[in-house]
């Protein structure tokens, strides 16, 4: 009794001392407190999309992308240049590139288009290793367009896997780099290239587990025996260029072509329904999507959207969001009905809960959300990036839109202490 009456003088002190209403969150659930839990929906007041960057390593990405979808052209490029295992006496006969099939995203209908591949030139830059190296500030300058090393018919129906067989051309090229270790300053690599395509069809890339693949088959002198060897990609990466189309009455979170939203909610009307102390114990955000006006990509779907808490004013420049380490919540789920996404697990709706009380205690004016394609949201423990595995883009419906049930809201279930009976 005498415990139960010490806490509740102790909220009451606190209830009447404090005129600050960010300063009377508590971040702790007492269960032998008496108290009642309840929950809010908080409608979006204002949003926004902001542009954050053009370009993004895809150096390290684990898909290569070749093709087009709208105005976005992916172009995969690589190099092998560990010809070791190959011994010095060696004569290669034939060679073939071996890519694997790894998803491909569209608009709906495919046809098959034709990929060739063409060396790549440079008497400026020797070596590169991704595409934001100064080689690729105008690729096209960059490729030998007049030779062709090989060409196939890709189809976005052939799951097994590619194999692109280099002719004279391709073979004179892969016997100059094997013969020489200083020939490597003059090793620029192939690029995959095409004219016309309707989809971007993935690739598995370097340290993918199923590594683009130089297949070589060479024989000796007087040696009527057949030998093969197989060479990984040492490098890989791909071009992308071009954008995607945007509506004035959307907002949009984009990979490749990074565009991130912004959500704000009227925290401060919350407040003062609540008055006094409040703890905030879970939260789920219920983003509407215009899926006609969005772009998915299959294979992820929308597994790496996450939310984050914005840290500056939407139209500074940089725009900048809350990176700590594992201080993102995760929005990988569709509704029942598929037309919003909601945050995916009672876990994440508890660090969401976090994210919600770490801005009302903060001193300033509590921001917004910022809502982000990441780089890994399966790792927690990572800091959210830019994603380099995918294209896709998402439209969502903005604060002005008529229909209340296609504005973006927040639910907010929060515990407040019984009324002392001082």
């Amino acid at each position: 009794m005498y415990k139960y009456l010490l806490l509740t003088i102790s909220l009451f002190l606190l209830s009447t001392c404090n005129e600050d209403p960010h300063q009377l969150i508590v971040n702790i659930y007492n269960e032998e407190i008496l108290g009642v839990i309840k929950d809010t929906t908080l409608f979006v007041i204002h949003d926004t999309s902001y542009f954050q960057k053009s370009k993004v390593n895809t150096q390290f990405a684990s898909r290569l992308g070749l093709g087009r979808v709208e105005n976005l052209k992916c172009r995969p490029i690589f190099r092998f240049i560990d010809y070791s295992t190959l011994p010095d006496s060696a004569k290669i006969d034939s060679a073939w590139i071996k890519l694997v099939s790894r998803g491909s995203i569209s608009r709906g209908n495919t046809l098959p288009f034709t990929a060739r591949i063409y060396p790549i030139i440079s008497t400026q830059f020797p070596v590169w290793t991704s595409n934001l190296d100064s080689i690729w500030i105008d690729p096209d300058q960059s490729i030998d367009k007049g030779t062709i090393l090989s060409e196939l018919q890709i189809s976005p129906d052939d799951t097994n896997g590619y194999l692109f067989t280099l002719n004279d051309a391709g073979l004179d090229l892969v016997r100059t780099w094997a013969d020489s270790a200083a020939i490597q300053e003059e090793n620029y690599g192939f690029i995959i290239d095409f004219e016309m395509a309707d989809y971007i069809q993935y690739f598995s890339a370097v340290n993918s587990g199923a590594d683009p693949e130089l297949l070589l088959k060479y024989s000796f002198p007087a040696d009527t025996a057949v030998y093969r060897d197989t060479l990984l990609a040492n490098f890989d990466a791909y071009l992308y260029e071009g954008d995607y189309p945007r509506q004035v009455d959307r907002n949009y979170s984009s990979s490749l072509i990074v565009y991130n939203s912004v959500l704000f909610f009227n925290f401060d009307n919350f407040l003062n329904q609540v008055g006094g102390e409040v703890t905030i114990l879970s939260a789920n955000l219920e983003l509407p999507v215009d899926r006609d006006q969005s772009l998915i990509d299959p294979l992820y779907d929308i597994g790496n959207l996450v939310t984050l808490n914005l840290e500056s004013e939407p139209y500074e420049t940089p725009v900048e969001a809350d990176l700590s380490l594992g201080f993102y919540a995760i929005l990988n789920t569709w509704s029942e009905d598929s037309s919003h996404i909601i945050v995916s697990s009672n876990d994440n709706r508890k660090t969401f809960a976090n994210m919600i009380r770490a801005q009302l205690a903060n001193q300033k004016k509590p921001l917004g959300f910022v809502i982000s394609i990441a780089d890994n949201a399966d790792n927690k423990s990572s800091v959210v990036s830019d994603e380099k595995e995918q294209f896709n883009y998402l439209a969502f419906y903005t604060s002005k839109e008529a229909n209340p049930s296609k504005k973006a809201r927040l639910t907010i279930e929060y515990w407040i202490p019984a009324k002392p009976r001082l």
